[in-house]
């Protein structure tokens, strides 16, 4: 235990150190957000965190939307994981863009963190968690999200902790019921470590993002599936249909004031995707295989423009 809170806190050490090399913080002030004016979606984040730090609700943006108010309940944002965090730190910086800063460049230790844990739990050793962790925090894709677009899928720290749950899920070692002492009864009661554990992980994954929710929950049912053959036994799929509903659940209590809004006021037939969209957004397999038509090297890049 002692050897993973070092290896712990040196990858954390290791991923904030990093952030000097690929963030340029000292080129810049922490009073300008990051991100700004080279985007929509990085001005859609900020207009509500904006509104958190002058006592209002990430929901409703009264400077934006004249001559009325700007309402958010049609774009809903179920990340109230996140808008916490930032409310937290709006009240400790007394900013609203140092906050975003902050709450940006602190998902890439948070990341390495998760991680390296994660590696850990599995059995990789010290060296190897570090290295793993600090890749982890920063993939290309996190720089990316983080200077212009889509700020909250950049805080994947959750990604590992779902997939070290799904990996107790295919072993059947999650359990929500244990025997009362003594007595043979059944009682419900989460037990300590990998019971809070799991609970925590659906908590978080649930409230940080529609996305994260639903793709957690796809892998919480594989591994369901997963401990139902290995056990020929239909129960050993319970533990997994809890973090199931669980995270649902979580996720449809943040994305409460939107369905009640809509219930009340109807649906707006002005917000809505393109059947193309579907095709334009996607990650398709050939994405996967194939180079990319922006590679480096002109041959490649034909193919994959092919």
């Amino acid at each position: 235990m002692a050897e993973t809170v070092f290896v712990c806190g040196l990858s954390l050490a290791v991923a904030t150190a990093a952030l000097w090399t690929v963030t340029d913080l000292g080129a810049g002030s922490l009073r300008v957000p990051y991100g700004y004016g080279l985007g929509v979606d990085a001005q859609l984040y900020q207009a509500p965190i904006k509104a958190l730090h002058e006592g209002g609700s990430h929901w409703v943006v009264p400077r934006m939307g004249a001559p009325e108010t700007c309402n958010l309940y049609d774009h809903p944002m179920p990340e109230s994981f996140h808008f916490l965090t930032l409310k937290a730190l709006c009240q400790l910086t007394g900013d609203w863009a140092v906050a975003y800063n902050w709450f940006l460049l602190l998902h890439f230790p948070l990341a390495a963190l998760s991680a390296t844990w994660v590696l850990r739990c599995f059995g990789a050793s010290g060296a190897g968690a570090v290295v793993g962790g600090v890749l982890f925090a920063y993939l290309p894709h996190h720089a990316t999200v983080m200077s212009s677009q889509h700020v909250f899928l950049g805080a994947y720290f959750p990604i590992p902790l779902a997939l070290w749950l799904a990996v107790r899920l295919c072993d059947a070692d999650v359990v929500f019921l244990a025997r009362e002492s003594g007595r043979g009864r059944l009682r419900t009661t989460l037990l300590t470590g990998q019971g809070w554990g799991a609970v925590a992980v659906c908590v978080v994954c649930g409230s940080t993002g529609a996305y994260y929710a639903a793709f957690t929950c796809a892998y919480f049912l594989v591994a369901g599936l997963i401990a139902a053959v290995r056990q020929r036994r239909l129960l050993a799929a319970v533990p997994a249909g809890v973090c199931v509903a669980l995270t649902a659940v979580v996720l449809l209590a943040n994305l409460a004031p939107a369905l009640n809004y809509h219930r009340e006021q109807g649906r707006n037939t002005e917000v809505k995707r393109e059947v193309t969209e579907g095709n334009y957004w996607a990650l398709r397999v050939g994405e996967l295989l194939l180079p990319s038509p922006h590679h480096r090297w002109p041959i490649m890049a034909s193919v994959g423009e092919w």
